[in-house]
This record gives structure tokens, sequence and C-alpha cells, in this order.
């Protein structure tokens, strides 16, 4: 029976086709007929998430994604949700909440306002307004780098954003191209997922790195104290992507990243000289020496008149460099092995001779230029026990004599 036939088996019947309507004509081509149940339909059903219907996805990350959804008002929003295998995850729930009250106390035309939020949910989420525009690294890469007055709106759009944030009493801590929206009326920061409330210090313990490579400050990669200078850090590494194309710190192994945001070794070579002073202060890693919001204020309106932005005086970080192993830096412990100070209340160690190293293996100082290199005189040697050689008669010598002879235990083992 093929599938255009009827029920019983009559041919060509459709018991849901409509009688009145003319029969095709011959030589016409027909539609294959395609029976439905009465009340099917073939949309796909709707997935949803409290009273919000999810479009199609947006972003994602670690821990949550990002989807264009509808309200039941029929508004466009972004809803992002923690992913369902971490949704019950105390740490997840907890990075969320604060994020949403973090939101709740910032309201300025540069951040993505809170809608809702539920964040005891069996899939917890936040709802912020829908934002209309790529992300910047995603705009960067298909445009090309900021210049001029582009670069100006940009880099303003952002400071009145921070501005905001910080008089709230909040730190971004996570500001980089990929937070933020590049939208018709500017800028728009999102994702306060690892900002915090000035005042609170649980997050500043040490340990805790989260956020991008590149994008991260020197206090945050050491877990040092995190202040508004961080998101000020963030500022001018983004806005460094953008006038130049290129990150800051280059691309790489996340040790190597991290290891030129801790020294300072920003490569601003194909940023505008004229906020290139600016920048290369701003990510200064030493908090102290950055400007502040008085004054990055000030040198925006002098890039955007048209002139050269100054910036203060920067000071590479003192990292601890590597060094060679030296012989004459390394102490030799008492006869037992350990200090006297620790031997108290433990057994000490058995007695060992010291290893012996062959000292050319290192490298040692070159010696003052007003006296002669010393002299190292040869350790004796010890001569050799005399080894008997077989004589004549012995067995397996063969009769030879001289040093080309053969010693006993070879002679056998080679007949």
């Amino acid at each position: 029976m093929s599938s255009a036939d009827g029920p019983e088996g009559w041919p060509g019947v459709d018991p849901y086709a409509d009688p009145t309507a003319a029969a095709p004509s011959a030589g016409e081509k027909t539609e294959p007929i395609r029976r439905r149940l009465p009340g099917a339909t073939t949309q796909r059903p709707r997935e949803m998430l409290g009273a919000y219907e999810l479009l199609d996805q947006v972003g994602e990350g670690g821990m949550g994604v990002v989807y264009r959804a509808k309200a039941p008002d029929g508004q466009y929003v972004a809803l992002k949700a923690l992913r369902p295998y971490i949704a019950h995850d105390p740490d997840a729930r907890a990075r969320l909440r604060r994020e949403v009250a973090s939101l709740r106390r910032v309201r300025a035309p540069g951040v993505a306002a809170l809608l809702d939020a539920d964040v005891d949910g069996p899939r917890p989420y936040l709802v912020t307004e829908f934002v209309s525009g790529p992300p910047l690294d995603k705009v960067v890469a298909n445009e090309g780098r900021f210049t001029d007055r582009r670069l100006a709106d940009l880099a303003q759009g952002l400071a009145d954003a921070l501005g905001a944030i910080h008089r709230a009493g909040v730190i971004h801590r996570d500001l980089k191209p990929g937070n933020v929206l590049v939208g018709r009326d500017g800028p728009v920061l999102i994702d306060f997922g690892i900002s915090h409330v000035a005042e609170d210090s649980r997050l500043t313990m040490t340990g805790l790195v989260m956020g991008t490579p590149g994008y991260l400050s020197p206090e945050m990669v050491e877990g040092g104290q995190v202040t508004q200078a961080a998101d000020w850090w963030g500022w001018a590494a983004t806005l460094a992507y953008a006038a130049s194309g290129t990150p800051p710190f280059g691309r790489g192994q996340m040790t190597v990243v991290l290891d030129r945001v801790l020294r300072g070794q920003a490569d601003l070579s194909g940023v505008d000289e004229r906020i290139r002073p600016l920048l290369a202060s701003a990510l200064s890693p030493d908090p102290a020496q950055r400007p502040g919001t008085e004054q990055v204020l000030h040198e925006l309106r002098v890039y955007a008149a048209g002139g050269y932005t100054t910036g203060m005086p920067v000071t590479a970080a003192a990292v601890p460099h590597t060094a060679p192993l030296r012989p004459d830096t390394t102490k030799r412990l008492p006869a037992n092995g350990v200090p006297a100070a620790f031997t108290a209340g433990r057994v000490a160690s058995a007695q060992r001779p010291p290893a012996r190293v062959h000292a050319a293996n290192y490298w040692a100082p070159p010696p003052p230029a007003n006296q002669p290199a010393p002299v190292s005189q040869p350790a004796p040697v010890s001569q050799p026990a005399p080894v008997s050689r077989p004589g004549p008669s012995d067995p397996g010598s063969g009769g030879r004599r001289g040093p080309g002879r053969w010693p006993r235990c070879w002679s056998r083992w080679w007949r």
C-alpha cells in the first residue's frame, strides 16, 4: 500500500481532503498527499523557563547560557540561566545571586538593566534588557580596529558606565571585549558574574582567579585586594584591543600571558599615539600609578578634541627572575641531615655520606679582576691493585704472553 492510499487500502482516497476541490487535470503536477491527524501541528513545542519563552541562544559561558527570550508582554529580553548540570551547585547559585545583587544597585544607560530573576528555582536565571548589538570582539574582527571619533565614543561610553558602577559601590572585575555590546546608542556593559560590592571582601581571597587571561588585572592574578583601579585597568586593555585589533598582552599559553600582565609588558604599538600614553599609564601593574576617574575623563576630553593625552610614569612590576644554581649559595646540612632546631621530639634521619656531584656541571662565578683564578690541585690518584696474570702453564691462557693475552674468564667465554 502506497503512502497515498486511503483507509482500507483504497488508492487515492484522502479522508481529510476537500470534496469540493476540483480534480487535477491530465498532465498537471500534484503535490503528494500528506495525511495529518485532526488537531496535529508541525510547530516545535515552545521551551519555557518560568514565564519566558526561549527563542534562540545568543551566548554561553562555563556556567551559564544566554538566550534571547520573549516576555509575557511580547518584549524581547536576554535571559541568562545556569546550565542544568550545575544548577544545583551552591557556589554557582551564590555567584548568580551576587550578580543579581550588583545589577539591582546599578542603573545607567551603559549597563543592561535587570528586569527579573529567580535564583531559588530548579534552574536559576536572571533577565535583563535585550541589547541589539554584537560584542566588541566580533565587531573588531569583522570591521577592523576603531580609530578617531569611533574610538573616542567607545572610550567615553565605557568610562561613563564604569563611573555609574563605581558610584553604586560595585566593582565589575571582568571588563573585556566580550562583555561589551556595541549597540545603536553606544556601548553597553554586561555580565556582572564575578563583580562584587566594594565593601564586600569575600571575593578577594587568595586563590580565586576567574576571568579571561590578558584582561585580568595584576592584583586579581596575584589574589590581592581589588579596587576600582582594577576596572580602569580592564578599561584600558579593552580599548587597546579595539584601537589595535590585537590583545595588548598577546596570545598563547595562559601562564605566558599572565606573566606579561604581571610585568606590565603591554604591546601598544598599534594604538593611536594620541591616546597611547593614557592607556599605558592605566595598564600599570601598580594600582597606585594608574589614573583615577577624574584624570581619565579629563584626558578623554583632550583626545576627543584632537589633542594628545598624557600619562603617569609607569614602573614595571618587580617580578623575581629564576637564577641558575650556584655552588657557593648551597649550604650543607649537619651530619644527621636535619638542623638541630628541628630535631626536638623527632627521630633523627639516618646518617649517610653526601652525594658526590661533579663541579663541572654547575656554573661558578668568575674570579675578581685583580686576583688570579685559583688553580685547583689534582687529587691524588690511587694506584690500582696489581692483577695477577696467568702464566704459560695456567689453563686457559693458551700459552700467550704480553699485554695482548686474554684473561682466563674471557678465553673461556670465547671458546
